[in-house]
């Protein structure tokens, strides 16, 4: 059961108008939304899930193959201490910055 309404932030909505940080994950509805999905905004965790389902699923095309950065841990230095605002994902121990979207 979740405090928060059952509401569903749309991806095309601009990062400025969706309440990041503040508002439930739509998918999980336990931690805060931070970036956007190719769904629907979500969590970090909740992010990188669906983002490597994707990746399998472009493994087997040979025209791309999108690379995950934003998760819950640093790919890098492999600590959590890793934080989103709806364009960036960042690392604060090794200060890796990723945009996300443009």
């Amino acid at each position: 059961m979740s405090l928060f309404p059952p509401e569903s932030y749309g991806a095309d909505l601009p990062p400025e108008r969706v309440p990041v940080g503040q508002a439930a994950c739509p998918k999980c509805e336990v931690r805060p939304i931070k970036l956007a999905g190719a769904r629907n905004w979500l969590c970090l965790a909740c992010y990188a899930a669906e983002y490597r389902e994707l990746a399998r699923q472009a493994g087997r095309s040979p025209r791309f193959g999108p690379a995950l950065i934003a998760g819950p841990q640093c790919p890098v230095c492999g600590g959590s201490d890793v934080d989103a605002n709806g364009r960036l994902w960042w690392c604060v121990p090794c200060q890796m910055v990723q945009r996300i979207r443009n």
